[in-house]
Formats: C-alpha cells, structure tokens, sequence
C-alpha cells in the first residue's frame, strides 16, 4: 500500500512509482476489451499485449515475481495463439511447462503468500487459455482474475486493480450473456422440433 500513498502524494523521491501507475493504464484499456470477445485467439492476442505493458508496469513498481509472471504470460499468449495451427504448440506438455514456469517464478524474489497470489492465478489462466471453449476460458479465469485483484492491492497498484475489479465484471456479464444465448438457442430448437413434430402428425 505504500505505493499506492506515494503515488498520490507524489513524492519526489521515486519518480518511478508515477510513471509506473501511468503505464499500468495500458493494459487496463486493452483489459476491458479482452473478455468481452468471443474468439479464442482475439482473446489471447489482447491479453498477451496487456500482460506485456502489465510485465513493464510490475517491474517498475518493484515488484519482480508480478513482472516476471507477465512475461511469462505474455509468452504463453503467443505460444497459445498457435495451438491448432502449429502441432508442437498443441501438445499437452506446453500447459504443465508454462504451469511450471509460473511455478518457479514466484520463488525469483519470495515474498510469503503474496508471491503465490500471481503465481497460482496465472496457473488458472494457463489451464482456462489452453481449453479452446470460450466459455471455459472465462470460467477458469473467473478465480484467476480474483487472486490478481487480491494481489494489486496488496502491493498498491491502481491499474491493476482497476484491470481485475473490470475483468471480473466483464467476465461475469459476459458468461450471463452466454448462458441467456444458450438458452434462447434451447428454447428455439425445442419450438422447431415441437412444430416439425406437429406438421409430421398432421400429414
């Protein structure tokens, strides 16, 4: 949280804490659009931009494991985005390697729970990226999102937390969404199978 009263105090003293918010406001715009689509892979190039500027943001901040894990993110985007177009990005290794790259990053510089906050919401994110569902993309990312909110609050981040607290509501909206489609598509489907039913009686 100190961060967080530096920067709105402005102190002087770290110019970086600043300018660190002020580019975190990046991935926040490109956040807000990356669960309100419904193509896996404009999700996945959206949010492998956003983990990239967020990655900058982290590391200006200080704070190495959230930095480090969005690197990694970032590279688990790109390496995702080629699944169904490359073969070797299709195999089951590639999850459990990015799961144990995200693993290891939170002991580059340990900080009790809080390193695990962004290490365990990223391994959610590794298995919700890797389905090929939409849906289930956003199901899995549901809880990961909330341990990164957790997370940018803990060590005072205002994009961040701004990103989750968004990302979370849009999830929320967007499989609502889902579901009441799904269940117009149900209830037409029955009327057509009814009224086909019911002209095949009448002939």
């Amino acid at each position: 949280m100190g961060k967080l009263i530096e920067f709105f105090t402005l102190n002087p003293a770290e110019p970086l804490v600043f300018w660190a918010q002020i580019i975190g406001f990046i991935p926040l715009a490109l956040s807000l659009l990356t669960f309100s689509l419904s193509r896996r892979g404009h999700i996945l190039i959206s949010k492998a931009l956003a983990d990239m500027t967020s990655a900058v943001h982290f590391f200006l901040l200080g704070e190495v494991v959230g930095g480090a894990v969005c690197v990694i993110n970032t590279a688990r985007g790109c390496v995702f985005y080629q699944r169904g177009k490359a073969k070797w990005a299709s195999h089951i290794a590639v999850p459990i390697v990015f799961c144990i790259l995200t693993l290891a990053s939170s002991f580059i510089r340990w900080n009790g729970i809080v390193s695990l906050l962004p290490t365990f919401g990223s391994i959610l994110a590794v298995i919700g990226f890797w389905f090929s569902s939409p849906k289930l993309i956003k199901l899995f990312n549901l809880p990961a999102v909330t341990l990164w909110l957790i997370y940018s609050i803990i060590i005072g981040s205002i994009s961040a937390t701004l990103i989750n607290i968004f990302s979370i509501v849009t999830i929320i909206i967007s499989i609502i969404i889902d579901l009441v489609r799904a269940h117009g598509k149900k209830e037409s489907t029955a009327e057509d199978e009814a009224k086909n039913e019911a002209q095949s009686q009448s002939q």
